[in-house]
């Protein structure tokens, strides 16, 4: 199964009973595709502040570690010959 189809079928739960069937599996396609896109858009950390950060080996082995304080990613990073990234990013809830 595609993230494609795991997607739509996800997407699927939303419309039962709604649309009708052609509607159903037309709309929940549209929604997975809209899903795909959307996380391949990078992270805007570049506005928020990063609340997390992961170090991470670049030599395919999956290899890797979280740390609170950019710092500490840094180091790792340093240490072992990996890359850091944000992981999490501070966001403004729309009620709070």
């Amino acid at each position: 199964m595609t993230d494609r189809d795991h997607f739509a079928a996800a997407a699927l739960t939303c419309g039962m009973g709604v649309l009708g069937y052609e509607q159903i599996v037309k709309s929940c396609y549209e929604m997975a595709d809209a899903m795909l896109r959307e996380r391949e858009k990078p992270i805007a950390c570049d506005t928020k502040k990063p609340v997390a950060w992961i170090a991470f080996a670049t030599d395919g082995s999956e290899s890797s570690a979280v740390y609170l304080m950019q710092e500490q990613a840094q180091a790792a990073a340093d240490e072992w010959g990996w890359s850091i990234a944000p992981l999490y990013c501070q966001t403004q809830w729309a009620n709070g």
